[in-house]
């Protein structure tokens, strides 16, 4: 077994194709959780990009300005939360 997956291997160098041994792991999963990877890695990219958005918006504030910025940010929340009880307990 280990033999044949040696010789399988020294094909792929003598091919030219970029072989690790982490890329042999990753054949032997199933295909579902190729997927499942694949949706996370897209997931994380894409909360990756809303964090690097909103650190662009506030890289040229001054300290001042991005306390003021996190403080509006908490009252809204708060403000919404407010609401949503309020709201809640008239039901």
């Amino acid at each position: 077994m280990l033999e044949k997956q040696y010789h399988d291997e020294l094909k792929m160098e003598i091919d030219g194709v970029a072989f690790s041994s982490l890329s042999n792991k990753e054949g032997d999963k199933s295909p579902d959780a190729k997927d499942d990877t694949q949706s996370d890695r897209e997931e994380d990219a894409s909360k990756q990009e809303e964090k690097d958005d909103d650190d662009i918006g506030t890289a040229l504030m001054s300290r001042r300005q991005r306390g003021l910025y996190k403080a509006m940010k908490v009252c809204v929340l708060y403000l919404l939360l407010y609401a949503c009880m309020h709201y809640w307990f008239l039901m």
